[in-house]
């Protein structure tokens, strides 16, 4: 009797964390929906005012890629992705050779060229930033600032799609622990 009751209760546990991920799952959907609503009408209103032929992928640069990642598991419950920025920087030394470099790497170079050189050498040694990971420098002009918001917009609903992916994983995972532990109690 006592373990026909645990089941029981392990059922009613099942269920509660199901209606709440029902409820988070709702709420993250609605937010989502939100965003990027936002998102589109902030980009009609971007290329309403930079002109409707100015923003197409036409304009793209060579340096274009995409800069979202998402990817699913299909034996475990993890949804994994998110937008990754990483800014490329070429650094032009004294004697005229460039390489690419992180961001960590250019600040550990400027040091050592700061050591190394003398002022007038400084000066010669420059620093370009190419980041070729945000979209918007790939245009190659300045972008309308309704387009940063739009770029904005649908970075959080990447963010909330993440989330509902990985929710209603969860949720398929608790459907069939819910449905094992209903055929235990009838058997």
């Amino acid at each position: 009797m006592s373990e026909h009751r645990t089941d029981r209760q392990n059922i009613d546990d099942f269920m509660l964390e199901l209606f709440d991920n029902i409820a988070e799952y709702r709420s993250i959907r609605e937010e989502s929906s939100a965003a990027l609503r936002q998102a589109f009408f902030d980009l009609a209103l971007a290329k309403r005012s930079a002109g409707y032929r100015w923003i197409s992928p036409d304009l793209y640069s060579a340096n274009a890629q995409a800069i979202a990642t998402v990817a699913v598991c299909e034996n475990s419950c993890e949804v994994v992705g998110g937008i990754y920025r990483r800014d490329i920087r070429e650094i032009a030394g004294p004697d005229g050779s460039s390489s690419d470099c992180s961001d960590d790497a250019v600040d550990s170079e400027k040091d050592a060229l700061s050591k190394r050189c003398s002022n007038s050498q400084k000066s010669k040694a420059k620093k370009k930033c190419k980041a070729s990971d945000n979209p918007l420098l790939w245009f190659g002009m300045l972008v309308p600032p309704k387009l940063k918001e739009a770029q904005g917009g649908f970075a959080a609903s990447l963010d909330h799609f993440i989330r509902l992916a990985q929710l209603k994983r969860s949720m398929q995972l608790k459907q069939d622990a819910i449905k094992q532990s209903l055929e235990a109690v009838d058997a």
